[in-house]
Formats: C-alpha cells, structure tokens, sequence
C-alpha cells in the first residue's frame, strides 16, 4: 500500500500552492496517481503530497534507467558510441572551467560519466549513490570509492573537492536545498558546481504539458524554473556563470511523443508504433540533428546544464 506525505516548500516553507495536474508513472507504468504542484509564494514547482521515501524506493527498481551498465558491456557498438558522446560532452564542459583536479559525483548510477573521467587520468573521483546494487556494481568494475548513503549522510570532507556534479538528480531530492547547502560545504572556494536539470523553459515542457518527459512523477519530487533557481544557488553562495542544453534531445521528444499518445489510447495502432519505431532510427537521427543542435544553442532543450561557482570569501563580503 502506497504512503504519502504533505510537503512545504524546501526553499520558502510555504505551504500554499496552485495544482497543476495530477497524472500516473508515465515511464514505468507503476500503480498511482500523482500530484504537482506550484508554490503560490517563491515559484518552485514540486509533489504534493508525495510518496514516503520508504513507498517511493518500489519505483526504482534495477532496471531504471540510470542502473544500466558501464558503456563497455554494450554489445552495439553504435549505441556505445553514442552514450559515450554523451559522457564525453560533460566532462567537456567540467575541464573547460576545471582541467583537473578532486571530482565528487552524487548519484553516479552505475557509473557512466565516472568512467569516462577515468579514461583521461586527470581527475581524483569519489562518487555517492544510494543504491546498494550500483554502488556495488561500481567499486568492481571501476575500483573507485563510492559511498554508498543519501548525499545528507554521506561523510564527506568540507573544503575539499574541486567539482561537484549532479546528472538528473537535483529533481529527485526531497530536500534539494539542504542538498544545495552541503554542495557548497564540500567544494573548496572557487570550486564547481555543475549539474543538469530538466529544462521547464524547454520546446517539449511548452508542447507536451503534463506528458512531456521532464515530469516524470513520481520519481521528480522538485521543478526548478531557472530565474528561481538562479535566485537560489546565489543565496546559497554560488556565482551563476553559465547555463548550457548539451543532451536531453532525440530520446527525450521521443518518450514525450509516446506519452501523449499513450494518454489518447492510439499506440497500439500499427502505424503508430511504425513511426516511433521511424522516429528512432538512424537515419531518421541524422536529418533532426540540425533542429536539436538550434534547440540546443537556444536553451530549449529538455535538459539543461547549469554552471555555478563558489564565491570566494571576497565576492561573500563584497
């Protein structure tokens, strides 16, 4: 049986708040039905109520998503290629800011993106990952620390780490700002904080509504608009230098499109099952790779990087 609790606000504490829609898993097809709201003081979008956190373990089972395994065991060597670039694409954007130095990703999954920072031997990683079975999964196949507790349990040095990450997870915290807070414990000053979140400005938010992807209740507990957001990781003591859409493109639209028609009882039809089936192939990839790139470049979408620094003890008291 399914447990729910009532939320405040993480960031305002305000416990009124606009319903925007009610919907079920969408992704994984679990039983439920689930409530987003938007708060009526500060903007933020978040559940509620919500799932315990002891109900909401059940909807992540091993074979979400994020608990693939490492790129290597891909027998596609296309598919391979591909989750690579990815991963590629991240570390990219860290090393642009940070070449090298002490790297902590929290909620690594099975350790996609730390495999590729292994490969270029410049980065000294720890990794926190409350799943028992992943963070198993990456001590043996990466040999790498991971700790293996909520980020808020985690202990950690303060001070100390030169980039934090986040891929996909500040939505799945159901204290982010605590969360926040303790990013900017750990990372030494002038340090990087740089974490990716669904884009609620994005083309498919504005298209699909309630289906598009980035919703993914119940697992998304908080919804970020970007100009609260901003607001936020300044008060918290980070400079904001950058927001960027490097991923979140072909797949994304493709579940979308899925959803809604799901949600119109039309996608057991053979020819729509033809065209998603169309939609993600190859060639189909290569001629919407122009439109995705002109998202991208205009922060549309799906998934949005955002780039934040520590501010110095200067910058605090200025």
């Amino acid at each position: 049986m399914l447990s729910f609790e009532e939320t405040d606000c993480d960031w305002c504490g305000s416990r009124e708040a606009e319903v925007l829609f009610e919907g079920p898993d969408l992704l994984l097809g679990f039983p439920g039905q689930f409530r987003m709201v938007r708060c009526s003081k500060c903007g933020l979008f978040r559940q509620d109520p919500r799932l315990t956190l002891e109900s909401l373990e059940t909807y992540y089972p091993q074979n979400y998503g994020p608990y693939e395994t490492i790129i290597a065991t891909d027998k596609s060597f296309l598919k391979r290629l591909d989750r690579r670039y990815g991963m590629w694409k991240r570390l990219q954007i860290i090393q642009h800011f940070q070449p090298c130095g002490k790297l902590l990703e929290v909620g690594c999954g099975t350790g996609i993106f730390l495999a590729e920072a292994q490969r270029t031997h410049r980065w000294e990683l720890t990794a926190v990952e409350p799943n028992v079975e992943a963070a198993s999964y990456i001590e043996k196949t990466l040999q790498l620390p991971v700790l293996a507790n909520r980020f808020t349990d985690a202990k950690l040095p303060e001070n100390h780490f030169d980039v934090i990450t986040m891929w996909n997870v500040l939505e799945h915290l159901d204290h982010p700002i605590n969360d926040l807070r303790r990013v900017h414990q750990l990372l030494r000053e002038g340090g990087w904080f740089v974490f990716s979140i669904p884009n609620l400005e994005s083309l498919d938010a504005k298209a699909f509504g309630k289906y598009w992807l980035g919703w993914e209740l119940p697992r998304h507990l908080y919804l970020f608009p970007q100009q609260q957001l901003r607001r936020i990781i300044e008060e918290i003591g980070f400079n904001w230098v950058d927001a960027r859409c490097i991923a979140g493109n072909h797949s994304a639209l493709g579940l979308s499109i899925e959803y809604l028609l799901r949600a119109k009882n039309i996608h057991n039809r053979a020819i729509v099952r033809l065209l998603l089936n169309l939609y993600r192939s190859l060639p189909v990839r290569i001629i919407f790779s122009p439109f995705f790139w002109l998202a991208g470049q205009f922060r549309q979408s799906t998934l949005i990087t955002i780039i934040a620094q520590k501010k110095s003890a200067r910058d605090t008291h200025d």
